[in-house]
């Protein structure tokens, strides 16, 4: 075979191979972010709207609300499990998040202790022990900024522009 001959056939192949692989496979092969699904009962769907929306490429998982042009987004490792991940988050946007539209959501207490038994669950024995509400999410996610690189963003879409800014998980968590 000519060397152009082999070329056709490896281009062919590839096709092949392109044509088969899935879309999730894909998209993650070249690092095209994927929707993630959340489980049933995360508080995260019982957020009012289609605003929350779960992503993973192959360096980040992020869970961003968007209500209008703007989204608050808590973003980790690819690695982490999106299941605690989503709990966290959770805890993230009833506690720390200061958009107006969540201000409802935010005030259902039983709610609140649905997050908390769930960040009890996820933290070890010695871990955040004898913390509740607030000071239990600040802890938890505090651990996963030293664990998993934890960062909160903001983002603003403007005129076909888009801003990010990076907020001290800090400066988030007060």
């Amino acid at each position: 075979m000519t060397p152009f001959q082999l070329f056709i056939l490896r281009l062919r192949r590839t096709r092949i191979v392109v044509g088969f692989c899935s879309a999730l496979v894909c998209s993650v092969a070249i690092g095209k972010p994927r929707l993630e699904q959340l489980e049933p009962d995360s508080p995260l769907r019982s957020i009012p709207g289609d605003a929350v929306k779960a992503f993973r490429d192959s360096k980040y998982l992020w869970i961003e609300y968007c209500p209008d042009n703007t989204c608050d987004v808590i973003r980790t490792s690819a690695k982490v499990d999106i299941d605690a991940f989503a709990s966290l988050a959770s805890a993230y946007y009833f506690y720390f998040s200061r958009y107006e539209y969540l201000k409802q959501w935010q005030s259902d207490v039983g709610l609140g202790h649905k997050i908390d038994k769930k960040l009890i669950s996820l933290a070890r024995q010695e871990e955040c022990s004898g913390l509740a509400g607030k000071d239990l999410a600040r802890c938890r996610l505090t651990g996963l900024e030293r664990q998993s690189g934890l960062q909160i963003l903001f983002i603003r879409y403007d005129e076909q522009s888009r801003s990010k800014l990076r907020i001290p998980t800090k400066e988030a968590l007060q």
